[in-house]
């Protein structure tokens, strides 16, 4: 099985409407953490904290950003966790190059992680990083975009562990669409994240409004 889990120090959208009725639907256990992050890290670095705190018997968990939301309710995660081999303890999906043409290598914003030792061992390497040493090493080249966050430091131990081999890294299409790729339909993608956006609530109800959904953006 699989646990869903979210969270953040501020309410800043509906969002965990919409990830309590999806995991409803689908059956999956749902953890949303709204504890003050105390720690000198940036914020980004909660969800790393958050998920080394999970306490479940679930074969992987799936971190989705509070700004993030599911809109093709009907297709499980398990479509993108089956056949997947038990050498591969993480998957990512690559970013989409944006409007402005800026992309990252991966996104952190959503993605699964095996619930096991050796996953557990890697967060924590990932939340002990070093992000001036990691900005040193940084290849904009290769890499994309440096966003000073734990994004870069996953990205910085895939590679400096040789784990590169034991990682899925997807199509952003798969879970990591952004507004700009719907038409008028909620339902022709799977999951719609607001990275980067200043007024969040006012782009969800921008988009919100052109596909016909609500502020959860549940399907319709």
């Amino acid at each position: 099985m699989i646990t869903v889990v979210s969270g953040s120090d501020k309410v800043r959208l509906e969002s965990d409407i919409n990830h309590i009725n999806y995991c409803r639907r689908h059956g999956y256990s749902y953890f949303c953490d709204r504890s003050v992050h105390d720690s000198e890290k940036p914020s980004y670095f909660r969800k790393i904290k958050t998920l080394l705190s999970m306490d479940t018997s679930d074969s992987w968990l799936f971190w989705i950003d509070d700004d993030a939301y599911f809109t093709r309710p009907s297709q499980g995660l398990e479509s993108f966790t089956e056949g997947v081999g038990d050498d591969i303890f993480l998957i990512v999906c690559a970013s989409p190059v944006n409007p402005q043409g800026k992309w990252t290598y991966l996104s952190s914003g959503q993605f699964f992680i095996r619930n096991t030792s050796s996953a557990r061992c890697f967060l924590k390497d990932v939340y002990n990083s070093d992000l001036k040493k990691i900005g040193d090493w940084w290849n904009g080249e290769r890499l994309g975009m440096f966003t000073n966050g734990d994004q870069d430091a996953i990205v910085y131990n895939l590679f400096s562990s040789k784990l590169m081999s034991s990682i899925a890294r997807l199509d952003y299409t798969c879970f990591n669409c952004r507004p700009y790729h719907y038409q008028d339909r909620l339902d022709e993608h799977f999951l719609v994240h607001f990275p980067g956006v200043p007024d969040k609530r006012q782009a969800v109800d921008i988009f919100a409004k052109r596909v016909k959904g609500d502020l959860t953006l549940l399907s319709q």
